[in-house]
C-alpha cells in the first residue's frame, strides 16, 4: 500500500520497512524521511527500517544510499532519541523505539 494513498487510524506494536527505499526515484530522500515521519505517529513498541548504506565499495547508479550519520541525525532530532542503528557490509538497520 502507498502510505501517501491511505490513512491509517489504528495502531501497531511494531512496524517493518524493508527494502522500500532501495530504488533511486526522484525525491526518494525526502519521500523516505516523510515517511518515516507519518509511520513514527502509528506505533507502540519500535519502527524497525533498513536502507542500503552509502559506505560501499562501489554504487550502483539505479538505487538509493543513505549516509548512515545522516539518516541518524534526522532520527533524534525528528522521531526519537531512543534508536539504535547497525551498520553492515551493505546496509544499515534502524531500530526507533518511543523516547
Amino acid at each position: 500500500m502507498d502510505i501517501d494513498d491511505v490513512e491509517i487510524t489504528r495502531m501497531f506494536d511494531s512496524i517493518f520497512i524493508c527494502g522500500v527505499f532501495n530504488l533511486r526515484i526522484a525525491g526518494i530522500e525526502e519521500s523516505a524521511k516523510d515517511i518515516l515521519l507519518k509511520l513514527s505517529r502509528m506505533y507502540r513498541k519500535g519502527l524497525y527500517a533498513n536502507f542500503l548504506t552509502y559506505y560501499v565499495p562501489q554504487r550502483n547508479v539505479e538505487l538509493f544510499y543513505v549516509k548512515p550519520e545522516e539518516m541518524l541525525h534526522f532520527i533524534l532530532n525528528n522521531i526519537s532519541r531512543s534508536v539504535a542503528l547497525r551498520h553492515l557490509k551493505e546496509d544499515i538497520f534502524l531500530s526507533i523505539y518511543k523516547s
